[in-house]
């Protein structure tokens, strides 16, 4: 099982001994603030007194809990295991609460815990109020969308046996393709050579977009399909493909419980174009990505104005999948804009 596939499950009794441990491991490492000895293992038990307490686990251990003040929506305390951090545990929490409190979502960082602080940031929190006490904090506020717009000298250029491979993005947070620890991967490749051969991605799921040029996808004893720009294929990682032809491609990749879907729009120059989503029930949406193949274009996401240009990424990460999500879409050049966008769920 990957490390990053988390179960997060209501606390239970017998948890308890370990959900103290890493309550009070993490503070005597991380609050620096507070008074070493004042730190005590039976501090858990009145900090989550009348709370809603679940646990993160990962291929049975547990790596982090989330205790839940549930009439004000309010998050007392999150704390993952020091042998997960960068596995996604702090981001599912915060996800489990959306699911069983609703939005918006508030908390308190103390000033001085600066890495909590920015984790909260990074993940679309917002700072409400500064309150100077005894001890100074942030009232923050979640309201379950996170919005990044990735530039091109932010990419991960690589270099394959056919050409160059750029990385996107990827989920979990510092995951990547070589590693094979992400659960969804997008990427873009130039393939410069007439034949050339995929590499064999296990209990991958791909879906293929060509953007430019022209390549013929050959799956061994599957099929064989034609692409033109702005067709793509969907198959598995393990298949035996060949490429024939020289073309530049839009990758997808999913892995475990994460599955997607690739969509091409075309905007004139100088028009709008309303771009509406309706997540099927019986899908969990994670994220719509927008692409920037040429052109560029402006749309305004929870009020903030995201202009981008050609090779842009928008990333929109949900916490509350919802069912329908509009987006206006101004092409704001003098040339026809062509976006992929990508459609990322939980199954």
């Amino acid at each position: 099982m990957n490390k990053n596939y988390i179960y997060i499950q209501k606390a239970q009794k017998e948890e308890y001994d370990k959900l103290r441990k890493i309550f009070l491991t993490s503070r005597q490492e991380h609050f620096n603030w507070m008074e070493y000895d004042s730190i005590k293992l039976e501090d858990f038990d009145s900090s989550t007194e009348g709370e809603l307490i679940f646990t993160a686990k990962i291929i049975n251990e547990i790596a982090g809990f989330v205790s839940i003040w549930e009439q004000d929506k309010f998050i007392h305390n999150l704390f993952v295991s020091s042998n997960f951090k960068r596995c996604g545990v702090g981001k599912a929490l915060i996800n489990k609460a959306v699911k069983i409190v609703g939005l918006p979502l508030t908390l308190k960082c103390v000033m001085a815990n600066k890495s909590a602080l920015n984790f909260y940031l990074s993940q679309g929190w917002t700072i409400e109020e500064e309150v100077t006490e005894r001890e100074p904090y942030y009232l923050m506020k979640y309201e379950g969308i996170n919005i990044d717009l990735i530039r091109q000298e932010n990419y991960k250029p690589t270099f394959w046996s056919g050409g160059m491979a750029t990385e996107l993005t990827t989920y979990p947070l510092n995951s990547d393709y070589a590693s094979r620890n992400f659960l969804w991967r997008l990427g873009v490749a130039k393939i410069d050579i007439p034949e050339s051969t995929f590499s064999s991605l296990p209990e991958v799921s791909r879906k293929f977009m060509v953007i430019e040029g022209q390549i013929t996808l050959h799956h061994e004893n599957k099929y064989e399909k034609l692409l033109n720009p702005f067709e793509q294929d969907h198959f598995m990682g393990d298949w035996n493909t060949k490429t024939y032809g020289k073309a530049t491609v839009f990758n997808l990749m999913t892995r475990e419980n994460y599955n997607g879907d690739l969509l091409h729009l075309n905007i004139s120059p100088g028009k709008q174009l309303k771009f509406e989503y309706k997540t099927p029930l019986n899908k969990d949406l994670a994220a719509i990505c927008f692409y920037t193949v040429n052109g560029g274009f402006n749309c305004t996401i929870n009020n903030k104005v995201f202009e981008t240009v050609k090779d842009d990424l928008i990333v929109i990460n949900y916490a509350d999948s919802g069912l329908t999500h509009e987006f206006m879409l101004c092409n704001n050049t003098s040339e026809i804009t062509n976006i992929i966008v990508s459609i990322i769920y939980r199954n």
